[in-house]
């Protein structure tokens, strides 16, 4: 767990100095980086994933195999943002791209949207390097509202199966239309027509 903090502790360094230098970008007038969370998988959890892999249960194992034995997630306010604080995050010496899950562009059957980077990570200790595997997902304020109550419902145990699925086949429609509805709010972005503070305010009202 002390190897998974001092992991975390670096990314997020990484990811919050980004943060910091937008914050000086007059000429865009709002900061992308609206929200940065992270979290680091706990023993038991790693634990639990060897037996379900069917993997030995040791650090190297760990350490190589598992992208979410770290993780951070950026939100965001506008859609364009999205892909645009990916490619800064892939500028930045130390962090090579293993795989891209764009679902954004390409969402998931159940409408599910976000952008998934599983990296490496490089860690430097006087003339040891190593590199350890990352996960960081960019979405939305109105991406991460929406899914974060559908994980909520899909996990619940004590919901109907039956109403977990309607809702979820809902979730799906909403999804639709949330991601036409956020291209509009670009596009008024553009033009002036609203502020980053305004779609803040949005996302506050509909949670």
């Amino acid at each position: 767990m002390t190897f998974a903090k001092c992991c975390l502790n670096t990314l997020e360094t990484i990811v919050c100095n980004l943060q910091a230098l937008a914050e000086l970008d007059k000429e865009r007038g709002y900061n992308p980086y609206h929200v940065i969370s992270s979290r680091s998988k706990k023993y038991e959890s790693a634990m639990e994933k060897c037996e379900r892999k069917h993997v030995k249960k040791s650090m190297d194992v760990i350490k190589t195999r598992f992208y979410d034995l770290i993780g951070i997630r950026i939100v965001t306010l506008f859609l364009d943002d999205v892909h645009k604080i990916r490619d800064a995050i892939l500028r930045q010496p130390g962090i090579v791209l293993v795989e891209e899950l764009d679902y954004i562009n390409n969402p998931k059957e159940n409408g599910y949207r976000s952008l998934h980077l599983k990296v490496l990570l490089t860690l430097y200790s006087g003339e040891t390097t190593i590199q350890v595997p990352a996960e960081i997902q960019i979405r939305t304020i109105f991406q991460d509202s929406l899914w974060s109550v559908e994980h909520v419902i899909k996990y619940k145990k004590d919901v109907d199966a039956e109403l977990a699925t309607h809702i979820g086949r809902q979730i799906a429609v909403l999804a639709s239309e949330q991601y036409e509805f956020e291209c509009q709010l670009v596009r008024l972005r553009d033009i002036g027509a609203i502020s980053a503070s305004d779609v803040a305010a949005m996302a506050t009202a509909a949670k």
